[in-house]
């Protein structure tokens, strides 16, 4: 699927949290409508980050929660 806005802005969030960290990009990124996959494979790594039920337009307000 193409990624939605909501989509842009969490991978742009995650990516931005991964580059702080000095840890490697993801070697893919999936689309799903509720949610992205970053994978990479070596190791075999897979975060999955869903997306909640936010106004779009207040998406951007948030940055990522890490739990």
């Amino acid at each position: 699927m193409e990624p939605s806005p909501r989509h842009q802005v969490a991978e742009a969030q995650f990516r931005q949290l991964l580059d702080g960290a000095g840890l490697a990009p993801p070697d893919d990124v999936a689309y799903d409508p509720a949610s992205l996959i970053f994978r990479w494979h070596a190791p075999k790594l897979a975060v999955v980050v869903d997306l909640d039920d936010q106004e779009p337009d207040r998406v951007a307000e948030h940055a990522i929660d890490v739990y």
